[in-house]
């Protein structure tokens, strides 16, 4: 009985705290109060994030001037492509896209802000999946305009989404299931598969299993479109520090909208 009276005057004691903090934020002006509210809301992302698993150097400032920037221009990269596709599209058309492998969201996040209203002429909904869970929980604190799926690509169904986005990804995966992951990634996209990586990397920074070069590429389906490029995103001395995007379209069926 005595705990039961301790936990209620506990919890008394800090909703009053909780209203006094609600009442000081209400006395002071609109633009304060927001300055205020984005303070603490920074505070709060830093004590959130969860550690690199590896590198602990990789704290929030990383991943939020390094990471994050990195992940975006990636998908900056991508945007002309996608702009392009589009483009041969009719407007007022909607679209499903799944980014594989999308870590932290934050280049999902830059694409679906683009595309959240009908602004550019089309509208797309974006999932992101990944197979760890490291940011599933934190993602949500800094992305408003995705959802975050923790899960593997296999588990999906063919065309379960119209477009597939995978930036930076196939690098990551065994050699001897890189052509597998990239043909089920295909499948589950029913109009448009993208993908990017370094191209002749060589030597390998420590996260990447094997070069994406040309006698990796001449083990594939012959792409759509491929294209070799410099990235804003991608720099390592010594290198040509190169990228690759290649894509495959499928023909949309005859009198199907999407």
């Amino acid at each position: 009985m005595f705990q039961n009276l301790k936990a209620m005057l506990q919890k008394r004691a800090r909703n009053a705290v909780s209203w006094a903090i609600r009442r000081q934020l209400l006395s002071i002006n609109p633009v304060d109060r927001a300055l205020l509210l984005k303070h603490e809301l920074e505070k709060a992302h830093r004590a959130a994030y969860p550690p690199h698993p590896v590198y602990a150097e990789f704290d929030f400032d990383w991943f939020k001037y390094a990471c994050m920037v990195q992940t975006t221009l990636f998908y900056v990269d991508i945007l002309p492509l996608l702009g392009e596709w589009l483009h041969r599209q009719p407007r007022g058309s909607t679209f499903r896209l799944l980014d594989v492998g999308g870590g932290s969201g934050s280049g999902a996040e830059f694409l679906a802000k683009l595309f959240w209203t009908f602004f550019t002429g089309y509208k797309i909904s974006i999932d992101v999946l990944d197979v760890e869970d490291r940011f599933a929980r934190f993602s949500p604190l800094l992305h408003d305009h995705i959802s975050y799926k923790i899960g593997d690509v296999f588990e999906l169904p063919d065309e379960a989404y119209d477009i597939c986005l995978c930036s930076h990804t196939i690098e990551h995966v065994p050699k001897e299931r890189a052509g597998e992951f990239i043909n089920k990634v295909v499948q589950v996209s029913s109009r448009l598969a993208i993908f990017n990586a370094p191209y002749m990397e060589n030597p390998l920074i420590p996260v990447h299993r094997y070069t994406i070069d040309e006698a990796f590429l001449a083990t594939l389906p012959s792409p759509s479109t491929r294209k070799i490029y410099k990235s804003l995103g991608w720099y390592i001395e010594g290198q040509p520090s190169e990228c690759i995007v290649f894509t495959y379209e499928k023909p949309q069926e005859q009198g199907k909208q999407p």
